[in-house]
């Protein structure tokens, strides 16, 4: 589903990466860094086919809006760290600091720790649906 998104507050490095199988930039990252500097911050639309994902930087909050409804048993969730991703499109800055990450340091949720990889998630039929 397409996801509206902006941030309400804080700081955080956002991404969005491209799953849709037959597209020229398939399994390639984008990310931009957002800060709420003032009441309105600015929307980022990610359309249909593209995994998004953030990492707060400081205590953070986001607010959705999407074109479809919650599906929990849909949900699948890709490792930010697979190797397979391609971060030619993404702004250097951001990659090189993302880079500087230590992983053992992260707050991060059990699913996401646990995260398939790109080839995993092309093995499951649900991931054909992406075009």
């Amino acid at each position: 589903m397409g996801k509206l998104v902006r941030l309400i507050y804080g700081k955080l490095f956002d991404f969005a990466l491209d799953l849709r199988q037959n597209s020229p930039t398939y399994k390639h990252i984008v990310g931009c860094e957002i800060e709420a500097t003032c009441e309105f911050s600015e929307w980022i639309w990610l359309p249909p086919g593209f995994a998004h994902g953030a990492l707060l930087l400081e205590n953070s909050m986001m607010e959705y809006f999407c074109t479809g409804t919650y599906s929990p048993e849909s949900e699948r969730t890709i490792s930010i760290f697979s190797e397979e991703i391609n971060w030619s499109k993404c702004d250097e800055k951001i990659f090189s600091e993302f880079s500087k990450i230590d992983k053992s340091t992260l707050k991060i949720k059990e699913r996401d720790l646990n995260a398939m990889s790109i080839s995993d998630w092309e093995k499951e039929e649900f991931s054909k649906i992406f075009v």
